[in-house]
């Protein structure tokens, strides 16, 4: 049985954590199922299964950070980790009916982190998540 509040806690973990490693995954997984939406091969149970990768591997980095590293699964459950890994299929899912995607659909994503500044270039399109400073 899943353990809701530890889903929460781990899904508010993969996109709120300082060094983005967990966010950036989740980014490039979504990139990549972004691409199969446009050629007509997305499968939602494939998403899952790819998102629940980000699940495991942030788990691994939670407990690293948080708690000793040999105890990632026994803080974060199997049946919890696929419970993240079906919101984020979920929240990628409502993202793109409501058009959260803009103009492209896939592509190659590209980070800069430097200074105080972290952008991703998807598709052409250009995401600041916080200025950079000019000196």
């Amino acid at each position: 049985m899943p353990d809701t509040q530890a889903a929460q806690e781990l899904e508010l973990y993969i996109d709120n954590t300082n060094t983005y490693d967990c966010y950036k995954q989740k980014i490039a997984i979504q990139s990549n199922l972004l691409k199969k939406k446009k050629r007509g091969i997305y499968d939602s149970k494939k998403a899952d299964k790819a998102f629940k990768y980000v699940a495991d591997a942030c788990a691994k980095r939670y407990a690293k950070e948080f708690d000793r590293p040999s105890a990632w699964n026994q803080i974060f459950s199997v049946a919890t980790r696929k419970l993240v890994a079906r919101e984020l299929t979920k929240d990628f899912e409502s993202e793109h009916r409501a058009g959260a995607f803009g103009g492209f659909a896939g592509g190659r994503a590209i980070w800069w982190v430097g200074g105080a500044g972290l952008a991703a270039a998807v598709g052409g399109a250009i995401y600041y998540w916080t200025r950079k400073r000019n000196g």
